[in-house]
């Protein structure tokens, strides 16, 4: 049994995530052995889940019950985050809802990252459960810098950030 770092929960040998509170608990090693790890130490080894070919941009990284999943900004965009309101059918540019968005309490246009300078920003749209950078809540409409290893939390839905460096 993995136990969460987090809360405790006993969970299968090998788990990533915590299918209690969705954390990070564990990382397996090339020989098959676990060793847990905080979300920040896990960054560094997060590159394995991306795609193998890169264009300078952004990845988040999600992590739910089900595993890591990486999802490509397209760079010089400003993209809303968010889940399809299902009475208008009105999609954000990024749809969370196949991760649980809902449950997790993410908003229908829930915050926005802009690509489109030199510097990647989030803001908050007013959303309901609110928009975390870092474990700080973030004040709506209010622009805040983005950097490389960000945790990004939409309600309770943990994201973390991985900017690709342009390469010259």
């Amino acid at each position: 049994m993995s136990f969460c770092i987090h809360c405790g929960h006993k969970n299968r040998e090998g788990s990533l995530f915590c299918v209690e509170c969705d954390n990070l608990i564990s990382l397996r090693s090339g020989r098959d052995e676990t060793q847990t790890v905080s979300p920040l130490q896990a960054i560094s080894q997060w590159p394995k889940f991306l795609p193998t070919s890169y264009e300078p941009g952004i990845t988040l990284m999600v992590q739910t019950a089900q595993g890591v999943r990486s999802i490509r900004l397209s760079a010089d965009k400003s993209l809303v985050l968010g889940r399809i309101d299902r009475d208008t059918l009105e999609t954000p540019d990024i749809d969370l809802a196949d991760l649980g968005a809902l449950k997790y309490g993410v908003s229908r246009f829930h915050a926005v990252i802009d690509c489109t300078q030199e510097v990647h920003t989030l803001t908050d749209l007013g959303s309901r459960n609110g928009t975390f950078l870092n474990g700080r809540q973030l004040s709506p409409q209010q622009s805040h810098l983005l950097r490389h290893g960000d945790e990004i939390r939409l309600g309770k839905l943990v994201m973390h950030l991985h900017i690709q460096p342009v390469v010259q």
